[in-house]
């Protein structure tokens, strides 16, 4: 693969669990990420506190997440929800994060080139996201077939090739990003006014086989039709569950050992050994009592 000297900005969107690992991520985004610019942290203003041992790094930004385009922010999101019948409140901000990625776009940061990264993931060698001047998407093995229903409801087609593009990661291209989301914006089969409102109106939550959207396969099949020649793919040896070595508590020792072997780990805090997953099964205590109280406040 020939090295590009394309520059680019990362956008890591960062939900409260993650605000103390996030230092970590920085660290090796800046280390091995070639081309790498400014690195965005879009996240809840509240999260900014949690947040302020990133001032060491000289290209790290804060941007509110509801505050990035008028169109989106976390209420708009639960109204859509709650109009399709889901009322849970601990599923807006997976939907929400998936929505940010695009949103960028809009914003007044986007250049020509952005990565998007997962707050819960470090880049264990040097990695480059372009082949001399074409961006690289990373191909994965994964198929759940309501993204596609939603696919479909959205832009009128499906499924387009034989793998997925659900990566840790995403190279987006801002005239591209900004083409869909005009194009899923004038659906007029599609209920709502906005692309945030025509993409969750979509979404079927009675469906109950997990998540319905995938904002990775959808981008990524809306290049393979109609800009086949932009991005070229690529495989990287990943490892989700790197986590299950010692959680986030892994010594760099650890992580030179796994470099060995892999270019990318991530750090989920469900695949920490005991006793470092205590605080993620009190997490889910926690969003069990909040769906309880939504169901009773329902009745």
């Amino acid at each position: 693969m020939e090295q590009s000297n394309k520059k680019f900005d990362v956008l890591i969107p960062v939900a409260r669990k993650d605000t103390s690992f996030v230092k970590h991520v920085v660290t090796y985004i800046n280390k091995f990420i070639i081309g790498c610019e400014n690195i965005y942290i879009v996240s809840n203003k509240n999260n900014f506190g949690r947040l302020g041992h990133l001032h060491i790094f000289p290209n790290v930004e804060l941007l509110d997440e509801n505050e990035l385009v008028p169109e989106l922010n976390f209420g708009i999101v639960h109204e859509c929800m709650k109009k399709k019948g889901e009322r849970r409140p601990n599923c807006v901000g997976w939907y929400f994060q998936q929505l940010l990625k695009f949103a960028f776009a809009k914003s007044k940061w986007a250049k020509e080139y952005y990565l998007t990264w997962d707050a819960d993931t470090i880049p264990m060698s040097p990695l480059s996201f372009f082949n001399e001047n074409q961006p690289l998407f990373t191909k994965k093995i994964e198929y759940h077939e309501p993204y596609f229903i939603t696919l479909n409801r959205i832009l009128g087609f499906g499924k387009l090739v034989d793998f997925s593009f659900i990566a840790e990661h995403m190279m987006f291209n801002t005239l591209i990003v900004k083409e869909m989301l005009d194009a899923i914006s004038d659906n007029c089969n599609a209920n709502g006014n906005t692309w945030v409102e025509k993409i969750m109106l979509a979404c079927d939550f009675t469906d109950k086989r997990g998540s319905l959207f995938s904002e990775f396969e959808t981008y990524g099949n809306y290049c393979v039709k109609y800009h086949p020649e932009v991005y070229g793919t690529r495989q990287l040896n990943t490892f989700r569950a790197a986590g299950l070595i010692s959680g986030r508590h892994i010594t760099k020792k650890s992580l030179e050992r796994l470099a060995l072997d892999v270019s990318i780990a991530s750090f989920e805090p469900r695949d920490a050994p005991f006793p470092y997953n205590i605080s993620w099964y009190m997490g889910r205590v926690k969003n069990k009592l909040r769906n309880i109280i939504a169901d009773l406040l329902r009745r």
